[in-house]
Parts: structure tokens; sequence; C-alpha cells
């Protein structure tokens, strides 16, 4: 009876962000563990997500690397969110001072352990707040497709930056809606020292509208910075 009770307390838009949750925690589930992923001993594991806009997977990030399950947040996972948008960044810190994934049965304050940072991601290496290193790297459906133009400029300056800031046993993970921007995202790739180790259609992605071929998270490409 009380589940049900806090069932119909949840709004229409909580729901559909608990099964955009839900779906992106099956994803890291599947392909970073399929990557081989080695998670931090005796340390914060240490994320960083690169034009995070209103920071809603942050709590998944948390949990997943840090206590390993569903809607546990702890400490021992810090994430970092870049992004430009100073609109963007206001929206995350409200929903980081106020989430409540709909399973939780009290709220959890993100604040402590999620940093928002408003910056350019061409710039991460001049960003004196972020850490020097961090584990585990994540783009989601990067606008390259709309970038084409200047993809040499922006996307690829955007990747390197993320492979300088990735320890040597970190991962970068990088999502997209469809084929074609998997294309250019692999093609933005190959001029860096970065080794796709994984680069596959997502079981779990979400489709937008009912059998449409453009899905969340349709995508998804691992890649290890190569050592030089």
């Amino acid at each position: 009876m009380r589940a049900q009770a806090i069932a119909t307390e949840i709004s229409e838009d909580d729901y559909l962000r608990e099964v955009r949750h839900q779906h992106f925690w099956k994803t890291l589930e599947h392909f970073v563990r399929k990557a081989s992923f080695s998670f931090p001993r005796n340390r914060q594991c240490l994320i960083l997500d690169v034009a995070c806009g209103d920071a809603e997977e942050a709590v998944v990030l948390n949990c997943f690397f840090g206590s390993g399950i569903y809607c546990i947040p702890t400490l021992e996972a810090k994430v970092y969110g870049v992004e430009q948008s100073e609109k963007k960044v206001r929206m995350a810190r409200a929903n980081l001072d106020r989430y409540c994934p709909a399973s939780f049965a009290a709220p959890f304050n993100l604040v402590s352990n999620c940093e928002l940072v408003q910056g350019d991601a061409r710039e991460l290496s001049q960003m004196g707040s972020l850490p020097e290193k961090v584990d585990f790297i994540l783009v989601r459906h990067p606008h390259i497709r709309e970038d084409r133009d200047k993809r040499d400029t922006n996307w690829q300056r955007i990747f390197s930056e993320c492979l300088q800031k990735l320890d040597p046993n970190g991962l970068f993970m990088i999502t997209s809606f469809i084929e074609m921007e998997n294309e250019l995202i692999l093609s933005t790739l190959s001029g860096l020292p970065a080794r796709v180790l994984i680069n596959e259609l997502n079981p779990h992605a979400i489709p937008l509208i009912h059998n449409d071929p453009i899905a969340g998270d349709k995508w998804v490409t691992l890649v290890k910075r190569i050592q030089r």
C-alpha cells in the first residue's frame, strides 16, 4: 500500500525521468562492464560529464561509479559537470538542490558530490576547478552533425581535451542518436591518441518516438587514451 501511495505522488515528468535513468543505468552496466573498467581503489571515483546540460545523469553516474547500486548515492564517487550555457548551469544547480529519484524513500542532496563548472569544453585543461585526471568521461549526444563544418576545430578539440583529462586506466564514453553521428564521432577520433574499445548499437536505447530510428544513446563508443 505504501509503495502504491508513493507511486501515485510521482508526476509524469518524474516518471519519465526515472525511465530514462533506468535505461541509462542499464547502458552503463552493459558497456562499462563489457569494457572491463578498472574502478579506483581507496579513493573517490572521479567522473567528468561534458556538456552536462541540466545534470540529469548526475545521480545515475554517482550511484553507478560509487555504490554500484541503483538509487543508492554515495560520497565514493564525485561527478564534475561542465556546461557552457549559464542558463543550463542554473537549471542543473536547481535540479541537484531538489532532485529526488522516484524510487528514493527520502530526498538526497547531490550538491556534496557533484560540482558544476560553467565553461567551454574546448578549454577543459584550463579549468582550475577540475581535477588533473578523471576516471570516466561522458559526452552524451554531442551535436556533431549540426557542427559538421567546424568539426575539426570544435569536436576534435573537445575530444582531445577529454583524452588529456583521462587517467591512464580511465574510460571515455560517447553516445549518439543515429548511425551518421556515430560515423562522424569515429572520424573525429581517428586523428587523436584514442583506441576504440567498443563501438556498438545499444540494446538499452530508448526510441524518441515509437518505432523511430532515432534513439537516445543508440550508438555507444568507448575509448581508451593511447599513451605516448
